[in-house]
């Protein structure tokens, strides 16, 4: 990010540490809302008074998984105070100055950029290596389907039986030899379905059934790390194994196994080929919206079963199940947009006695990704176990948090309060805020002279002391309007109150 020459960073310090996330704020503790490998952006509004607070903050954001400071000169300080530089040196983070012209919000757009570049380019890695694997399967069949797997993957691939006897391997000549003895001994132990270590290879085996008590596992040999995409990989490797394996057998669950490799792919990235579009049409409405839901369970039996159940109920009204198992506790299953959530909780009612079930609201496939699994995720969290609530249970709660709202009260009294006693002024900052700080909007919302919004929000500035035309302060006072909504009824009737969800951070 340093390297971009048009935002002027200067790099006081780095520390050499990956991070994923940037997240502007000017809380004095945001530990709560901050994730890991993150990049904290403030302007030090919160500690014009006392700098000496700095070296607890850089505490209490290490601590929550910060990697990096990112401090904006010219607002609140015109330079990095000292005690922000030494805190950051001492928790070994990095801490580069922003320049006063560069906005927060390019930094986060770079940032994005960024990560879509890479997530684009592994989408059309996948996407790639799976018309690869397919070629493979049908030109050479089981054998070079693994060969083909092996390159795809740097690793050794094999199939073996869950007594540990080999069906077919594709050992790669560029790699070291594998332990076959200490192999045969891990499937035999610990069976498949399984990340493990065999020497200084990562093993991962994926199960993928038989007849009886015989059953079928593909197994993966590397020396590095197999992301989510090679996973992703190995998954597809395993139905298409599985269909050459039994070609005389319904090609349903081979079906699934697409289905789920496709829903793998959405959850990472947020756009998708023309291959994937066409799975995701299937099973989309006519507007292209889909509804996830999230069945949560202790025990994976509980989902396994909820799981087969729903399957027999859309085998025998002619649908395929779209699902994706998370984790041994975790599946989210996707109905078309249109379906009715009473319907699917007909579906799900036989079995939901040992689970817990968060349905969300209808959304377009191409805007499905994790955040809206996560968010099914914390409502489920709160739900006793055999309930299933429907999308008007997974309202954002962030502001009934005790915390967050002592914090901004304290600034809601320092901004807001200010203009307690001319009502006029807060009702223009309100529009202003509101319509996106766009003074020819608020005007017309107010029905005002734009001169008019003008006077008054130049005397709003020198009230509060702060300065409108930066993103970050508005979307600070923005934040805490919304957090401490006014007591008493709007001044005006023509003035329509937007519908707004706040940041949780």
């Amino acid at each position: 990010m340093a390297a971009q020459k048009d935002l002027s960073l200067e790099v006081i310090f780095d520390a050499e540490k990956d991070f994923s996330l940037i997240h502007p704020t000017e809380l004095p503790d945001p530990t709560e809302f901050l994730k890991q490998n993150s990049i904290v952006l403030l302007t030090g509004i919160a500690f014009q008074g006392s700098p000496e607070s700095f070296a607890p903050y850089v505490d209490r954001v290490a601590a929550a998984g910060a990697v990096g400071i990112g401090f904006g000169v010219g607002l609140a300080f015109d330079q990095v105070p000292t005690p922000l530089i030494e805190a950051a040196d001492t928790a070994g983070i990095s801490l580069f100055v922003v320049p006063r012209p560069v906005l927060f919000v390019s930094l986060i757009n770079k940032v994005q950029q960024e990560i879509e570049r890479r997530r684009n380019y592994q989408r059309e890695r996948l996407l790639e290596n799976q018309k690869r694997l397919n070629t493979a399967a049908e030109r050479d069949g089981l054998d070079g389907l693994l060969r083909e797997s092996g390159h795809c993957l740097n690793a050794h691939v094999v199939l073996s039986h869950n007594d540990g006897r080999l069906s077919a391997a594709a050992w790669k000549p560029d790699l070291p030899p594998v332990n076959r003895d200490g192999l045969h001994q891990i499937v035999r132990d610990k069976g498949f379905g399984r990340a493990t270590h065999l020497g200084d290879f990562n093993l991962v085996a994926y199960q993928m059934g038989g007849e009886g008590e015989l059953n079928h596992g593909l197994i993966a040999l590397s020396l590095q790390h197999l992301d989510s995409n090679d996973l992703a990989l190995l998954r597809h490797c395993a139905g298409l194994a599985a269909v050459s394996l039994k070609r005389p057998t319904t090609y349903r669950r081979a079906h699934q196994e697409l289905n789920s490799l496709a829903l793998a792919v959405q959850l990472d990235l947020s756009h998708s080929s023309a291959a994937v579009e066409r799975v995701f049409q299937q099973f989309s409405d006519t507007s292209g919206l889909v509804r996830p839901v999230l069945i949560v369970a202790e025990q994976k039996a509980a989902i396994d079963k909820t799981i087969n159940n729903l399957d027999r109920a859309l085998d025998r009204l002619g649908h395929t199940l779209f699902h994706l198992r998370l984790s041994h506790r975790h599946s989210v299953v996707l109905f078309r947009g249109s379906q009715p959530a009473q319907e699917i909780a007909q579906l799900l009612e036989p079995t939901k006695s040992d689970t817990r079930i968060a349905m969300g609201a209808p959304i377009h496939w191409e805007l499905l990704g994790q955040d809206k699994i996560s968010a099914l995720e914390r409502t489920a969290a709160g739900l006793a176990v055999g309930t299933i609530v429907g999308p008007e249970a997974c309202a954002l709660s962030w502001a009934e948090n005790p915390e967050v709202k002592r914090l901004l009260g304290e600034r809601e009294r320092d901004t807001w309060g200010r203009l307690s006693r001319k009502p006029e002024l807060a009702h223009t900052l309100d529009s202003f805020l509101r319509n996106g700080s766009n003074i020819s909007h608020t005007a017309e919302k107010l029905q005002l002279p734009r001169k008019t919004v003008r006077r008054r929000l130049d005397i709003i500035q020198r009230i509060l002391e702060l300065d409108l035309t930066n993103p970050v302060v508005t979307a600070e006072l923005l934040i805490i309007r919304l957090g401490c909504p006014p007591p008493t009824p709007q001044l005006s009737s023509s003035y329509e109150l937007p519908v707004t969800t706040a940041p949780g951070g």
